[in-house]
Order: structure tokens, then C-alpha cells, then sequence
């Protein structure tokens, strides 16, 4: 197998123009994005890396919604979203990866038996009469709860060894600092934290008409990212009045280690 720089062959084949790719008919030529830094599960689970910012999971978190909302809407079901097939770019934008187990709902006659990886399958999904978009929610609810709080969705070190099971009691006990990992648990993010999780929550519900669609998914997320610049302006605040009264204790201290000087007033 031949390796080519990908920014050379995008050149090359005018982004892959049928016009200039030459070859037969019979013998054809697929050619896929490079996607130099790894996947979902390796950043959060094996990288000695450290994580990346709170905002920047969510900001993931959102460009996953959107790629599956997108297939949504052309009829698609993927059927096996998780961490693994999450695919980071070189800029580290998300991109929803392996289709060998998609169903195209408006092409397809007859639906293949239930499949796709244990943690993240609908357990409602057990006929192939159940397939729906809901069965992509369930599985998006778990990715999510994966991205929040950073543990797997199978722990077999935990009791309960689903991430499912350990987070939905805690997220209904409004526990949810128990939950957030790598950052996630500041008070300035606790607003957001709480929609997420309750949206998560939503997600993997056994009752699937009540899971979200990923359009409701998508805005929700939205509105969680401009959820800790409301209380910025408060924060500015605090942080003002604290470099405020710092400044104060240090001409106090300066004052009082020149004895004869005149006493300042604040």
C-alpha cells in the first residue's frame, strides 16, 4: 500500500474531482480524510496527554450532534456511534467515522438484525422492527456521558460497570459533581453542567419516544455554550473587588513598615 501526503493529493485530484481521477472502471479508488490525532476514546481514556479544555469537550460534544443530525436528515442511521468512531483532523475538528454498519432507512427494504458495540447499544433495540433515530440518541447519550464525566462507557473495575447505570441515579439526585471529570466540576460550569446531564439523561431514557431528536440535541447544546458567559460579567466582578482589597492590604503593610509616614486612607 502506497501513502501519499494528503494535502498534495487534494491538490492533485482537484478535491477529488471525478474528472481527474483516471483508473478502470472496474477497479475503484476510495479515498478518505487524514485524520492525524486519533480518536475520541484514546484522548480521553489512553492519552497521557492532558484533556482538553471544558468548553472544547462540549464544543466536541456539539460537532458529533451535528454530524449525526445531519445523517438524520438524509435518511441515515449509523447504528454504531462511541468514542472510537470519533476521529480527530489537524485542527482537532470531530468527525463521525465508520459507516460498516449504517442503514439507509429510505433505500433499505428490509432492516439488518440489531448490531453495534456493547455500552453504547440501545438495549430497546432487540428486533429489527425497532430500529429508529432514537437508536442512535441512546447511543449519543452514552458518548456524552463519556465526554462529561471521562470514564468508559463499560468499567468493569466500577460497580455499576455501566456509565449508564452509575450516572443517571446521581444526575436525578441532582448529584452531578460527582460526575463532571477533568475540569468540568467549576461552579461557573455547574448551569451548563446541569443541562448537559439532564439532556444525557434524556438520552439513554428506556423510554425511547421521550429521547430528544438530534435538531433539539444540537440547539440545547448551543444554548449550554453560552451558558457560563451569563455569569461571566458576575465573576469579573469578584476577580475585581479580590485584586481590589490585595492592593489595599499591600500599601497597608508598606505603610506600616515606614514608621514617620503619614497614614493613608482608603
Amino acid at each position: 500500500m502506497k501513502e501519499f501526503d494528503y494535502d498534495k493529493l487534494v491538490t492533485a485530484t482537484d478535491r477529488f474531482s471525478p474528472s481527474q481521477l483516471i483508473g478502470h472502471a472496474q477497479k475503484k479508488l476510495m479515498v478518505v480524510e487524514y485524520m492525524p490525532n486519533g480518536s475520541l476514546h484514546q484522548l480521553l481514556h489512553v492519552s497521557a496527554d492532558p484533556l482538553p479544555t471544558w468548553l472544547k469537550r462540549i464544543e466536541i460534544a456539539l460537532q458529533i450532534a451535528s454530524a449525526v443530525h445531519f445523517l438524520h436528515e438524509q435518511g441515515i442511521i449509523h447504528r454504531d456511534i462511541k468514542s472510537e468512531n470519533v476521529l480527530f483532523d489537524s485542527n482537532w475538528e470531530a468527525k463521525l467515522a465508520d459507516f460498516g454498519l449504517a442503514v439507509d432507512l429510505g433505500g433499505d427494504k428490509t432492516r439488518p438484525a440489531p448490531a453495534g458495540t456493547i455500552g453504547y447499544l440501545d438495549p430497546c433495540y432487540t428486533l429489527p422492527e425497532n430500529l429508529s433515530v432514537k437508536t442512535d440518541v441512546y447511543s449519543y447519550g452514552v458518548v456524552l456521558l463519556e465526554i462529561v464525566s471521562c470514564r468508559k462507557a463499560i468499567e468493569v473495575s466500577c460497580s455499576p460497570s455501566s456509565i449508564v447505570d452509575w450516572a443517571v441515579p446521581l444526575i436525578k439526585e441532582g448529584r452531578i459533581g460527582e460526575i463532571c471529570g477533568g475540569g468540568g466540576g467549576s461552579a461557573v460550569f455547574r448551569g451548563m453542567n446541569l443541562r448537559l446531564l439532564r439532556m444525557a439523561a434524556r438520552c439513554v431514557s428506556s423510554d425511547v419516544e421521550s429521547r430528544p431528536c438530534f435538531g433539539e440535541i444540537t440547539a440545547e447544546i448551543v444554548a449550554c455554550l453560552a451558558e457560563p458567559l451569563k455569569s461571566l460579567p458576575l465573576w469579573i466582578s469578584v476577580l475585581r473587588r479580590v485584586v481590589k482589597l490585595k492592593r489595599r492590604k499591600k500599601r497597608l503593610r508598606e505603610t506600616l513598615t515606614w514608621p514617620g509616614q503619614t497614614c493613608r486612607v482608603w
